[in-house]
């Protein structure tokens, strides 16, 4: 096809109803913000200065923190909670900071001494371990429980070794003190019903710091939650409607904020419940609500 002229398009342009006018229409006409519509050079594009561009990034950098401390201001979570009552003198500490606040030094201490009593009474050997051997033994635990490979001894493989655990300790170490790892006397169960006797410190460890919360609230709340589990254990429970259905059932008191206070696992028959002739319920309700300070009354849960 032989393309247009000059004088084909002139042609064409004469012969059509097309009206042309030299005037602007300014209502209809978009000029964007950073470019003058005076200008000649309709392809030429601005060039931002290095005074623009410092002056633009400090206005980010203000809209940022001011955004930032919006939300600071609302109520997302119980961190506001936290750093209100300061419950501790810096609520935004580090992980390891909070962990040693539930579990301390005696804690450690309590289990480097029954370990070592167990792996006597056991095979008549010491297994020669202490306190901050426990803590990276946790660690490497919680490690895992973050990173998960598909067998055990992966973690410490050539290929797929994973670098945090392989600095902390050895896998033939791991596996002994994992099966060494007591809390209490293993040799002599109590005489009462409590099936969570050999865990029963760790519990007690946790339980106590929640008890020390303050208890300003006004209302709180009192729920069950299950806590996943599919190992081997007399306690695992099954409960469908839940998120997650297969684990231990635990009996929660929280505050409003979603603090924890107290907590209670359940046992069957053999929960530690002031009385039972209520039914469940009620007398979860009861347990938990002999926590709450008696100089408080007019508290709703």
């Amino acid at each position: 096809m032989k393309g247009l002229t000059e004088e084909d398009i002139l042609k064409l342009l004469h012969a059509s109803d097309l009206e042309v006018s030299d005037e602007d229409d300014s209502e209809n006409l978009f000029v964007p913000e950073n470019i003058d519509a005076s200008s000649s050079d309709s392809d030429e594009i601005p060039v931002q200065t290095a005074s623009e561009s410092s002056r633009n990034n400090n206005q980010l950098k203000a809209d940022t923190l001011s955004s930032a401390q919006v939300l600071k201001k609302k109520n997302l979570s119980g961190r506001k909670y936290l750093q209100k009552k300061k419950l501790f003198k810096d609520p935004f500490r580090s992980s390891l900071q909070y962990f040693t606040t539930y579990f301390t030094d005696e804690f450690f201490k309590t289990a480097e001494e029954h370990t070592s009593q167990y792996t006597v009474w056991k095979h008549e050997k010491s297994t020669k371990t202490d306190g901050t051997e426990l803590k990276k033994l946790m660690a490497v635990n919680l490690i895992m429980g973050c990173i998960k490979l598909p067998r055990l001894r992966l973690y410490w493989s050539t290929e797929f070794g994973y670098t945090q655990v392989l600095r902390i300790m050895s896998g033939g170490r791991f596996v002994a003190l994992r099966n060494a790892f007591h809390m209490v006397d293993a040799s002599c169960a109590p005489g009462n019903n409590n099936k969570v006797w050999k865990v029963q410190p760790v519990l007690d460890a946790v339980r106590n710091v929640c008890l020390s919360l303050p208890w300003d609230h006004v209302t709180y709340s009192a729920d069950e939650q299950m806590k996943q589990f599919t190992g081997h254990c007399p306690l695992r429970q099954f409960v469908k409607s839940k998120p997650r259905p297969v684990g231990l059932k635990n009996f929660v008191l929280t505050t409003s904020a979603g603090i924890l206070l107290d907590f209670e696992i359940y046992q069957g028959d053999s929960t530690p419940l002031q009385t039972k002739e209520f039914g469940l319920g009620p007398s979860v309700m009861l347990r938990l609500a002999q926590t709450s300070p008696q100089e408080k009354p007019g508290s709703e849960v």
